[in-house]
């Protein structure tokens, strides 16, 4: 299989499903992730020297980890506003060009504004087409939002753990921040620990879908 995997920033796969792109990736299907743009400001708005270009780096290390493509549409953070014709032409193209079997993009209750734009994008560009679709849990740390992550879809990803773990690891720059370090880390793993434990596993990843087809006998 193809699968697409939407998100708006660097750091905001992984923690989600880390585990599951590498278990998709061992069993040979062609993973590409896509990230709609690289914040490299402070939340004054202040550019911090080169931080866009560790984030890249970062962002293709973790994506070599497991095993999967990367793309960058380097849209400016600004410009990540609801209704984006840009956005959703950007992705248009990636599904016409890729044609991908399977899509996960970000949850629609997001409470990152970013992730509910690139949420609506997906959404879009999917609306006419047959692949599945799928969204991910809410990145761990997340603000509070009253809406809820309902999953009725779990990967065991127990044997892909450490890629996981890998793979976060290799955003130091966020790591590194007042308010992260290894908790950041230690969240999303606690995170698999309490999904696997709720379906008889060590570690699971969970996902809500909003379309999946009945292939079988094709």
């Amino acid at each position: 299989m193809k699968i697409l995997i939407t998100a708006s920033h660097p750091d905001d796969i992984e923690p989600q499903m880390g585990g599951t792109i590498a278990k998709l990736t061992s069993d040979g299907n062609i993973v590409m992730m896509v990230i709609a743009t690289i914040p490299f400001e402070d939340t004054n708005g202040n550019e911090i020297g080169q931080l866009k270009e560790i984030r890249r780096k970062e962002a293709h290390a973790a994506a070599d980890i497991l095993g999967a493509y990367l793309e960058i549409l380097e849209f400016d953070a600004y410009q990540l506003t609801h209704g984006n014709r840009e956005l959703v032409q950007a992705i248009d193209k990636i599904l016409n060009d890729f044609n991908p079997d399977r899509v996960y993009t970000q949850w629609h209750g997001d409470s990152h504004q970013h992730h509910q734009t690139l949420h609506g994008a997906t959404l879009a560009a999917c609306r006419r087409n047959s692949r599945d679709l799928y969204m991910m849990e809410p990145t761990i740390p997340g603000g509070s939002t009253p809406a809820l992550f309902s999953p009725s879809i779990y990967v065991d990803i127990s044997d892909f753990i450490e890629k996981k773990i890998e793979s976060i690891s290799c955003y130091r720059s966020q790591l590194e921040k007042e308010g992260f370090g290894d908790e950041w880390i230690d969240a999303s793993i606690s995170r698999t620990k309490f999904h696997g434990y709720r379906n008889g596993v060590k570690h699971a990843e969970a996902f809500q879908p909003i379309r999946v087809l009945d292939r079988l006998g094709k």
